[in-house]
């Protein structure tokens, strides 16, 4: 009777138990470069999304411009480019390795739905390459890939 009872009760416990596999969010064993592949696709993803004329436009350097450094970004966005009054510029070779980085910086009161004013500056060396891109990246505080917005423009060195 006492083994027959110890054995329904082991099948009752493993009937509670429910095995689940390791969450997809977790890092465990992923190294730097792994989770900067992970996060550079979902930004592929999101390149699918266009950007809207309507929502920034940059006035200087335009495409195929002779950039030289320091290189300074200037136009205007929709205030919903920006998060704490910034959003990402950087400038990268036609590979996507990143010559520089900075933040664009509102010019002016960024929480509306109108223009506002941006300015970015970066220094960088171009070495033997002969062009680049400027991209152009909305700050997006929710991480959701929906939301990602982007606008590059190429540069020649």
């Amino acid at each position: 009777m006492k083994k027959t009872t110890l054995f329904l009760l082991s099948l009752l416990l493993l009937a509670g138990c429910e095995a689940k596999a390791p969450s997809s969010d977790l890092n465990i064993g992923i190294g730097v470069e792994e989770n900067a592949q992970i996060q550079s696709s979902s930004i592929d993803e999101a390149e699918d999304e266009e950007v809207e004329a309507e929502e920034i436009v940059v006035s200087t350097p335009q495409p195929g411009d002779s950039v030289e450094s320091p290189l300074v970004i200037e136009g205007e966005a929709r205030g919903n480019w920006y998060f704490e009054g910034s959003f990402i510029a950087r400038l990268v070779d036609t590979n996507q390795n990143e010559l520089a980085f900075a933040s664009a910086f509102a010019l002016g009161e960024w929480m509306t739905e109108d223009f506002v004013p941006f300015k970015a500056e970066f220094d960088f060396q171009a070495g033997e390459l002969e062009g680049g891109i400027i991209v152009l990246e909305n700050e997006n505080p929710s991480g959701l890939i929906e939301n990602q917005r982007r606008l590059e423009i190429p540069v020649k060195f």
